[in-house]
C-alpha cells in the first residue's frame, strides 16, 4: 500500500473506506467523525483492497490526495467538513473526493438503484412520493452509478 491510496475493507453488507496517509495510518469517515487508525484498526484483520481509479480519473497526486486526508481530520482543506451521512457523506463520498474531487458514492447509488428495481421504497413512502423518486431520483441514482463506473477501474487485493 502506498501514500494515497483509496482503500477499502469488506465489513459485512457493505465496503469501509479510507485514506493510507502513510507512518501505517489510515483516514476514514464514520458516524464518529473523522478517523485517523492504524491499518490493523481500520481493517478490523479483514481483508485490504486498494481502488483502482481509471487513468487520467485520479484528479490529484497521492501526496496531495493523503494531504486533503489529513487537513480534514482538523477541519481544514478543501474536503468538505460536515456530519456523516449514510446517503450524502459517508467514507466512500469522502475519499473518491479526496481522489477526484468529485462526490460519489456508487455503494449509496447502487442500494437506491436495487431498493427502486425490487419496489421497497413503497413500503416506506406514499405512492405518489415513490412515484416523483422514480422520475426524479432514478436519473440520479443511474447517474451515479455510471460516473462512478467512470472512475473506477476495480481492485486490487493488498494482503493476500
Amino acid at each position: 500500500m502506498a501514500v494515497g491510496d483509496h482503500v477499502q475493507v469488506h465489513c459485512g453488507l457493505y465496503w469501509h473506506h479510507g485514506i493510507d496517509v502513510g507512518n501505517d495510518r489510515v483516514v476514514s469517515i464514520s458516524p464518529e467523525g473523522v478517523l485517523v487508525q492504524s491499518l490493523a484498526e481500520f481493517s478490523g484483520g479483514r481483508l485490504v483492497v486498494k481502488v483502482v481509479y481509471k487513468p487520467g480519473k485520479v484528479r490529484f497526486m497521492p501526496s496531495r490526495i493523503a494531504e486533503r486526508a489529513w487537513l480534514s481530520v482538523n477541519g481544514l482543506g478543501p474536503v468538505p467538513r460536515q456530519p456523516y451521512n449514510l446517503l450524502s457523506w459517508n467514507c466512500e463520498h469522502f475519499c473518491i473526493f479526496c481522489c477526484t474531487g468529485i462526490r460519489l458514492s456508487q455503494q449509496v447509488a447502487g442500494a437506491g438503484r436495487t431498493a427502486l428495481r425490487l419496489g421497497l421504497l413503497a413500503t416506506i413512502f406514499p405512492p405518489a412520493t415513490v412515484a416523483g423518486l422514480v422520475v426524479a431520483g432514478t436519473g440520479g441514482l443511474m447517474l451515479g452509478v455510471a460516473r462512478t463506473r467512470e472512475l473506477i477501474v476495480g481492485t486490487t487485493v493488498y494482503n493476500p
